[in-house]
């Protein structure tokens, strides 16, 4: 594996820094926010949605190319919920969580290892069910768990937003230590997968996924989760998450992910 980038620190807003960053209207930042994600993705065959969240102006924006209403497969990115009711349960004294578990968790994160995720699904939280108890206290209403193959779980970048505000916002289904731990492990993924809602960003922390469902005519499912900041002038930053089913390749999905992420950041960190 290639080296690992530096580690991303957990975000905090400081005095300092809250000054160095422009007043926002929402209004005006929402309505940028579609017309830039509608002249991408309107032009596209694929299935295609985005959200984010953003502390600074206390909204959620989505949108979604999803004819059929059917949601989008997680692939890789179920991993961040995986370790999220791993520690939550944690917490709260449910589960012990051992220094191997501990190791499956960073192979999991950091490299996307399937068979780390499947033995904390079943070993560790002890079913592939177990983690519709996330999705129900978080409210994840349009995501349940798949029971046979956890990469077919379906979601929506709305449910995925809940998911990364309990990691990287207040709330209280993760300790501190606990949100830690998890930013740290998104901050440090390998090189190779250090692309999606990365790009053009100063700072990030992310959970990719993708998987290949040509055989079944279903594409390519290509998904980027994870936290945009910048340490210096925006700590907070903001969360997203971007999935895409039925790319014809990866390498298009990547694309598509890509030029949504830095659309994105365009407005919500505009140069200065």
């Amino acid at each position: 594996m290639k080296a690992e980038r530096k580690a991303g620190t957990e975000p905090k807003a400081t005095a300092n820094s809250s000054e160095k960053v422009t007043a926002v209207d929402p209004k005006q930042q929402r309505q940028q926010l579609l017309a830039a994600w509608q002249k991408i993705i309107d032009h596209q065959s694929v299935k295609v949605g985005i959200a984010i969240y953003s502390p600074r102006s206390k909204q959620s924006v989505t949108y979604n190319r999803d004819t059929d209403g059917s949601g989008y497969y997680v692939a890789s990115t179920i991993k961040a919920s995986i370790l999220t009711e791993l520690l939550h349960q944690r917490d709260r004294g449910q589960l012990t969580f051992t220094s191997g578990e501990q190791t499956l968790a960073e192979s999991m994160i950091r490299y996307s290892d399937n068979n780390a995720a499947t033995g904390l699904l079943s070993n560790g939280l002890g079913s592939y069910g177990a983690l519709n108890n996330l999705y129900q206290n978080l409210q994840m209403t349009h995501t349940t768990a798949n029971l046979t193959s956890w990469s077919m779980t379906k979601t929506t970048p709305a449910d995925q937003v809940k998911l990364l505000r309990t990691i990287y916002y207040p709330s209280n289904y993760l300790t501190s230590r606990s949100k830690h731990y998890i930013q740290n492990l998104m901050g440090t993924v390998s090189h190779e997968q250090s692309w999606g809602v990365s790009k053009d960003a100063p700072d990030y922390q992310l959970k990719n996924g993708w998987m290949d469902l040509s055989d079944n005519g279903l594409g390519w499912q290509v998904n980027s989760i994870g936290h945009v900041y910048d340490k210096h002038r925006d700590p907070q930053g903001y969360v997203i998450a971007i999935y895409t089913n039925q790319d014809a390749t990866m390498q298009q999905g990547v694309t598509l992910v890509e030029s949504l992420a830095a659309a994105t950041r365009k407005i919500m960190q505009p140069s200065h």
